[in-house]
């Protein structure tokens, strides 16, 4: 399929979005651009927010043939999402593996990750990291699909219904959106002929058209020279005076303060009390491409770079004093500025 039509094909989507997701545009743009450019993306709101809501409009709009879901619950664990042992096999002595939908889907979805067991969480971290599944010495997955998840920050690991997600499955999300609860006037907006709007969304994306999509989008071009300035960014953002033989990640918070205290926080990583890993220069590349394609361009500029830096560093950077920081989503809007000065 030639790129008109993909592109065509993606301002499509977006328009039956923006009818069924009363919002902000920009968190439908980040959203199909992470869908675009096959970015893995978790979006993370308040109950209310609509974070589920968009996810679900998104998969109508996709072959039911190719995507999976899964709703996170407690006892959902491997066996109940990925795979199970063929019992009758087992019985005679053979060890055949039952791989499910989910393993092979070009789509994969969760809803609520901060529900799904410990070993359904452990298995969802080896899918975003390799795309596959390993269960009983045997592996299966897809090499090119797409994963977009939902969780709830307010339901927390105290609750025994809910497991805390810890930061390196964070980091294998290339990119987190906070959703907002909508606005006033869209919420005036929103009645029963939305769902009706759902319901009507037509199937857009078959396998070949998405894997077209995802090889496009792949070759939109990024400059050396910004490229050069991703790594210098990032490099900012990892530095310290007295300790530049260290990976800032590595650094307990204890360490991080004690160490800007030595240098009266003259520097702009003083701001940062963890800065994000390797894996996020890849993250933001992707995520900008995707959204370079969506705004119509073959080439990815500075505010494509600006404008998914937020959602690519959300949660793979903590900002020092963080819980006194009211919007982190501003404060990461106002960090890229000070980065590029």
């Amino acid at each position: 399929m030639s790129d008109q039509n993909l592109r065509s094909k993606l301002l499509r989507t977006k328009t039956l979005l923006s009818q069924v997701f009363l919002h902000e545009p920009y968190y439908i743009d980040i959203t199909l651009s992470a869908f675009a450019s096959r970015s893995k993306i978790c979006l993370l709101g308040f109950r209310g927010s609509g974070k589920t809501h968009l996810m679900e409009c998104l998969l109508k709009s996709i072959d039911p043939k190719i995507s999976a879901i899964a709703q996170g619950y407690l006892s959902a664990e491997l066996e109940d999402i990925f795979a199970r042992p063929d019992v009758s096999k087992l019985i005679q002595g053979e060890e055949r593996v039952v791989f499910k939908k989910m393993v092979k889907a070009r789509v994969k979805a969760f809803d609520e990750i901060q529900r799904l067991g410990p070993s359904a969480l452990s298995t969802l971290f080896r899918l975003l990291t390799t795309g596959t599944v390993l269960y009983m010495d045997q592996e299966e997955g897809v090499k090119e699909f797409w994963v977009i998840a939902t969780a709830n920050p307010t339901e927390i690991a105290e609750d025994q219904l809910n497991i805390a997600i810890p930061e390196p499955l964070w980091d294998r999300f290339d990119a987190t959106l906070w959703v907002p609860i909508p606005k006033l006037h869209h919420l005036i907006q929103i009645n029963g002929k939305i769902e009706d709007l759902k319901e009507a969304i037509p199937i857009i994306w078959r396998e070949e058209d998405l894997l077209s999509l995802w090889r496009e989008v792949k070759n939109v071009k990024l400059e050396p020279e910004l490229e050069l300035l991703i790594t210098i960014m990032l490099r900012i953002l990892g530095f310290c005076k007295y300790a530049q033989d260290f990976d800032g990640s590595s650094l307990t918070e204890e360490q991080k303060r004690e160490l800007c205290s030595k240098c009266g926080n003259h520097y702009l990583c003083s701001l940062i009390l963890r800065p994000p890993s390797v894996r996020a220069k890849m993250s933001w590349i992707r995520m900008a491409k995707g959204l370079a394609y969506l705004r119509g361009r073959d080439h990815v500029e500075i505010k494509d770079l600006e404008d998914v830096f937020p959602v690519v560093f959300y949660k793979r950077i903590k900002l020092m004093d963080e819980d006194q920081i009211p919007n982190k989503l501003e404060a990461l809007k106002s960090l890229f500025k000070k980065l590029l000065q």
